[in-house]
């Protein structure tokens, strides 16, 4: 009904009340739940929202999602001077992207791919700031600051795979072809793609390239 909503705690009993409507709901003692991670802002590091957005849709997509390997659920933040490198991989696939995104005390740590989803999702929220404000708390929490809204993550321990090696260093063949185009290709063929593994197969003969499933 349009009225008034009490709440009213009693022996931790929430006891809620509206017009006629009353129901009793059991609670935990306060004390049991976690306490509240600490992170000042003056210890936390100011990166462009928008900037942050961009870099973890390109690579959030290519995190594992099984937990049988929780080192690959999460993306890798390497420090390399004036870049930041942001890497994620499921072992069969792997998106990299280098940016210059100071992630200060976060270098070097493991962030699991499912925070970094919602600070993206929390971000598109805080339409009036500009600013995501990201540190590190307690030693193995991330911290993330959006607006009025805090994060706190623990951070992923394990020994992240060489992703350099996986890398090649030289081409066999190399194709320099219109994004649109391409796009445009890969997503009409992926429709039929659905029920055969999601596989997409590309043919390169001379200035022509084939897209198929």
């Amino acid at each position: 009904p349009p009225e008034t909503v009490n709440l009213v705690v009693a022996d931790e009993t929430l006891h809620v009340s509206c017009g006629k409507i009353t129901a009793e709901l059991p609670t935990v003692n306060a004390k049991e739940f976690p306490q509240k991670p600490d992170l000042a802002e003056n210890e936390a590091s100011g990166i462009d929202k928008g900037k942050l957005g961009s870099v973890l849709s390109s690579v959030l997509f290519a995190a594992a999602t099984d937990e049988g390997r929780p080192v690959l659920t999460g993306v890798r933040l390497v420090d390399e001077g004036e870049k930041t490198l942001f890497v994620a991989t499921a072992g069969y696939r792997l998106s990299l992207r280098r940016v210059d995104l100071p992630v200060g005390k976060l270098s070097g740590s493991i962030i699991p791919a499912k925070a970094l989803s919602e600070v993206v999702r929390l971000s598109g929220e805080e339409k009036e700031e500009k600013e995501v404000r990201i540190g590190l708390a307690g030693g193995n929490l991330a911290g993330f600051i959006i607006g009025d809204t805090t994060l706190f993550t623990r951070l992923i321990d394990g020994e992240y795979p060489n992703f350099e090696r996986i890398i090649p260093k030289t081409f066999t063949t190399r194709a320099l072809i219109e994004k649109e185009p391409f796009l445009h290709a890969v997503k009409s063929a992926a429709i039929f793609a659905r029920d055969n593994a999601n596989i997409v197969r590309l043919q390169l003969d001379k200035q022509q390239i084939t897209v198929s499933a």
